[in-house]
């Protein structure tokens, strides 16, 4: 079967669903949306090499340079500069709640590595119930056929009715199940960058407070 072929039967089946199909399909569509920008934002913009981070900001550190360790960083957008900057400026200053600095940048900035993530766990359920209440629609109409149709229309109208029920079903199942593999692909990398930018916030936070204590004695 050709892509054309394939195309002409999805849209018989598509135009066979109902209006309820709409839905669905804008239920996709604005779960796809999500993804591309989720794709974007953790595998694209939130990409950074944790060896880089720690041997960049130990280096400077190492040589006393906090000036140059900043300004590292703001070069780079990046959640993990955002958090290890405001540390450094704390540190900086002299006030030894670097820790607690870098903490409030870490409630500022993780935020923005998850949201909308929750969103196609949510849209892949309202596909689901999409797909079930066109197939409720479908049979309701099915039986309502068998009671009160003309008898030489009858069979017409139960096979419209249960084609409609039957490709809500399918459609509503077919979109669900890719946005409930989305939003696991996309948790999972999220949890993994997240846990990769605490790792480096808590080492440079651990080699400030050495460094302190060394100044301190």
């Amino acid at each position: 079967m050709s892509i054309k072929e394939l195309l002409a039967l999805l849209g018989e089946h598509y135009h066979e669903g109902g209006w309820m199909m709409h839905g669905i399909a804008a239920t996709g569509i604005i779960a796809f949306a999500i993804f591309c920008e989720r794709f974007y934002i953790i595998w694209i913009k939130a990409k950074f090499s944790k060896e880089e981070y720690l041997v960049t900001i130990k280096k400077f550190l190492s040589e006393r340079n906090v000036d140059g360790a900043i300004a590292w960083l703001q070069e780079r957008e990046h959640p993990l500069a955002n958090i290890l900057r405001a540390g450094l400026v704390q540190f900086k200053s002299g006030d030894p709640k670097f820790k607690e600095a870098m903490d409030l940048a870490s409630i500022s900035n993780m935020p923005q590595l998850e949201k909308r993530t929750g969103y196609l766990a949510m849209l892949g359920n309202i596909a689901t119930l999409a797909g079930l209440l066109g197939t409720v629609v479908g049979l309701i109409g099915a039986f309502g056929a068998v009671g009160g149709a003309e008898a030489s229309k009858k069979a017409e109208i139960l096979a419209a009715s249960i084609s409609e029920a039957m490709n809500c079903t399918a459609f509503g199942i077919g979109t669900a199940i890719p946005c409930l593999l989305s939003f696991a692909i996309v948790s999972s990398k999220t949890t993994a960058v997240i846990s990769d930018i605490e790792t480096v916030s808590a080492t440079v936070s651990d080699f400030l407070e050495r460094i302190a204590e060394k100044e301190a004695a």
